[in-house]
């Protein structure tokens, strides 16, 4: 807000400079939305550099009501819930460990 009143001189409300500052976020580091519909492919990447790997995605499918379906703007989106990776490196060494143990 400061800034905006040194460089161009114009006032700027504390809502419209949060409003600016989150927009900003998203141009650079994306909005979670996007990166959430990205995490099958994050997943998949995974799994195709990290043979006998374990990836699991866990949604959990829109839960609408019938005046949402009706709504032509609604966003029926699967809601992310979890993600479980065990990637095979981590999974060997933790079994030669145990078999080291016994």
């Amino acid at each position: 807000m400061e800034r905006a009143q040194e460089k161009w001189n114009v006032g700027v409300n504390w809502t419209k400079a949060y409003k600016a500052r989150s927009i900003a976020i998203d141009m650079v580091n994306g909005s979670f939305r996007e990166q959430y519909t990205r995490i099958y492919d994050y997943c998949h990447e995974l799994l195709s550099s990290n043979r006998g790997s374990i990836v699991k995605v866990n949604t959990q499918p829109f839960q609408g009501s019938e005046e949402d379906l009706e709504n032509p703007r609604a966003v029926f989106c699967p809601q992310f819930k979890r993600l479980y990776i065990c990637l095979k490196g981590c999974k060997d060494f933790f079994l030669s460990v145990c078999l080291l143990l016994d």
